[in-house]
């Protein structure tokens, strides 16, 4: 079966000379933007800033904690935990569509590839800060 994802969708007739973001569309449709592969970045940006992704991020485990922070914070006799909270996010204020389904799996790994990605990197920073924060250097002496 042949899939297809909406990512660029330009009127004519309402476009504006004076709008830049405009003018980005159109650009996407140039030789330059093909060459450059303009087209392929901003496809990859759309797949990241979408509906799904931010709904997996509202649903992380920081977002509750800070959505049960903020609650205590306003509400000091409130004692909510983060189970119900999170089950409140998923049922009752996120739409079905971005909870359940491929493009929310998609979502979800993608996420967690940028938090192993983080992770490694603050722990290849924190490995160098514990030899004293001195550049790694080679057997031959050189750097």
């Amino acid at each position: 079966p042949i899939d297809y994802e909406e990512v660029l969708r330009i009127c004519f007739h309402d476009l504006s000379v004076n709008n830049n973001d405009d003018m980005d569309r159109l650009f996407m449709l140039c030789r330059e933007a093909i060459a450059a592969a303009a087209l392929n970045e901003f496809h990859n940006q759309v797949q990241l800033i979408n509906r799904y992704t931010i709904s997996q991020i509202i649903q992380s485990e920081g977002i509750i904690k800070l959505v049960r922070r903020e609650l205590r914070r306003l509400f000091p006799d409130l004692k909510p935990d983060e189970d119900t909270l999170s089950d409140l996010i998923v049922n009752e204020v996120l739409k079905r569509d971005v909870v359940e389904g491929d493009r929310v799996v998609e979502a979800k790994n993608r996420i967690k590839q940028a938090t192993a990605k983080l992770t490694r990197k603050s722990t290849k920073q924190q490995t160098t800060i514990d030899d004293g924060g001195k550049p790694l250097t080679s057997l031959d002496g050189g750097v």
